[in-house]
Parts: C-alpha cells; sequence; structure tokens
C-alpha cells in the first residue's frame, strides 16, 4: 500500500517543522490535510487489440497479426511541482533538503502498434520464425503533477518538455526477431550427421529511451540505448553412449560481440558460449 505522501516519516516531518520554528503537530496536520495518508488508487490497463490469422500452404506457413492499444491509467509517478512548494523541503538555511516525497496518481499513458508472427516450414527439415512489431505511439498523455504554474521551477519545466516530447522509456519504434533452423535428416561424414541441427538467428531494437532525466534527453544528445542488431548461432548433434541417446547444444550468443544496451545503465552480455548436455531414456 502507498500513500500521496509516501513513504515518509512523519517523525521526519515534525523534525523539520521544530527546525524551521513551526509548530510541529499543526504542520503534521497540514500534510494529512493534503493528502499524507491519501491512499493511491491501483493502476487501471486497458487493452484493444484486433487480429488477423492465417495459415496457408498446408500449413507450411502460419501467422498472426494484431494492432493494439494499451492505455495506463492512474500512473504512480513523482509530484515534482508539489515537493518543490513543500515549505518543509527546505531547511533552516532556505536550501533544498527533502523530507516529504508528495506523489501523484492521476497520469495517462498509451502506446498503439502492430505486431506480427509467422513460421514458415517449407521442408520438413528447415523452419523459420519471425516477430516484429511497429510502436509508432508511446507515450504521455496526461500528468497533473508536471502542470506548469507561475513559481515552477527551471528543472519542473525542463521534466515536463521531456516527458511529453519523448517517447515512454523502454518502449522501441521498431524490433525484429529472426531464428532459422536446419535439421540434417541424413548422414554427411561417412555414418555421422543425421539428426543435427543448425540455427542462426538476429534480434533487432530500434532507439530506446531509458529516462525522463535531463541526461537521457534524447532530443539534446542524451543516453539512449537500442539500435542494435545481434547474432545468435546454435549447433546440436547427437550421439549415443553406452546405449542412451545424448545430445549436445552449443549455443553462441552476441556472436560478433556487439557493445550494445537494452536498456538499463549497464551493457548487455558480451559473445556467450553456452554448452548443454542431454540424455533422452
Amino acid at each position: 500500500m502507498q500513500y500521496l505522501g509516501g513513504d515518509t516519516d512523519p517523525n521526519a516531518i515534525k523534525a523539520r517543522a521544530v527546525e524551521l520554528g513551526k509548530n510541529p503537530d499543526t504542520e503534521y496536520a497540514r500534510v494529512l490535510s493534503e493528502g499524507f495518508f491519501t491512499e493511491i488508487q491501483n493502476e487501471k490497463g486497458k487493452n484493444a487489440e484486433i487480429g488477423v490469422k492465417v495459415a496457408l500452404n498446408d500449413d507450411k506457413l502460419v501467422g498472426t497479426m494484431s494492432v493494439y492499444r494499451v492505455t495506463r491509467e492512474n500512473r504512480n509517478v513523482d509530484n515534482t511541482q508539489k515537493q518543490f512548494d513543500e515549505p518543509l523541503n527546505y531547511n533552516a538555511a532556505g536550501t533544498s533538503s527533502r523530507v516529504l516525497r508528495w506523489f501523484s496518481a492521476s497520469a495517462l499513458q498509451e502506446t498503439e502498434g502492430v505486431e506480427f508472427e509467422g513460421v514458415w516450414t517449407p521442408i520438413r527439415a528447415f523452419q523459420s520464425r519471425i516477430t516484429g512489431g511497429w510502436m509508432w505511439k508511446a507515450e504521455t498523455i496526461a500528468d497533473p503533477s508536471l502542470n506548469i504554474l507561475p513559481n515552477s521551477s527551471a528543472a519542473a519545466k525542463a521534466t515536463r518538455e521531456i516527458v511529453f516530447n519523448s517517447r515512454l522509456a523502454y518502449a522501441p519504434e521498431y524490433t525484429f526477431r529472426m531464428f532459422n533452423k536446419y535439421t540434417f535428416m541424413n548422414n554427411f561424414v561417412g555414418e555421422h550427421g543425421r539428426g543435427a541441427s543448425i540455427g542462426l538467428g538476429i534480434r533487432y531494437s530500434s532507439e530506446i529511451i531509458i529516462g525522463a532525466d535531463q541526461n537521457f534527453n534524447a532530443s539534446r544528445g542524451g543516453i539512449t540505448a537500442g539500435d542494435y542488431v545481434v547474432l545468435q548461432t546454435v549447433f546440436s548433434y547427437p550421439f549415443e553412449v553406452m546405449g542412451y541417446n545424448m545430445s549436445a547444444t552449443i549455443n553462441v550468443e552476441n556472436l560478433f560481440d556487439e557493445k550494445y544496451s537494452e536498456g538499463n545503465f549497464n551493457l548487455a552480455n558480451p559473445r556467450t558460449y553456452t554448452l548443454t548436455m542431454g540424455m533422452t531414456f
């Protein structure tokens, strides 16, 4: 459970009031009247989607495509303007020193786009799976906590500009994935090779906004993530040991050792090798 007053310690509020020469009980009563212990409503989500599904050429090509709209209501965000206006967020020297973190739970965000998935199996030995999407809309529609008032700080104005002029964080406009796999149906090295498989995959993501902070303001050269192409390979080989059917699989992620980020503050994993052994009875 969370409140509009956040997780602020009531004792810290009273201590700051004493520091400022104010009546601690009066100040505490004031913040209570302004919603300090008002429970924040649960966030609500609405999803509308319409799609089509196809199966062609004796199911050798199957796929789906859908157009969607997702709306997030009652988003819980920092009320930066109210925090700026809060007298208890300044010490006796007049320096900003926040002890009360106000929240707002009325922000509205919306995304719209199209997603598709297709599986192509022209022959039994080969399969290709393709998925992707185009999210043409990913934005904040409303956020009363960012309303500009005559006394709004420069930081508040900058934050509003960033939020309303940038895409939502972690919402790339374009994504694409493809994985192709071929299984050898006959031996190709003497009596060996039948059942072996080889795969090649590719992943792509366009630019990803990673925050609504001035340091991450993409319109002014801030740090972003995404816009990468990464390859993956898989090789699997079956064999027999003492009458048991075994298999060994080698998976190589990030084949060309690309330096990229998927939206967090650290680079994604470099080239990674994974060996998996399996046994069937």
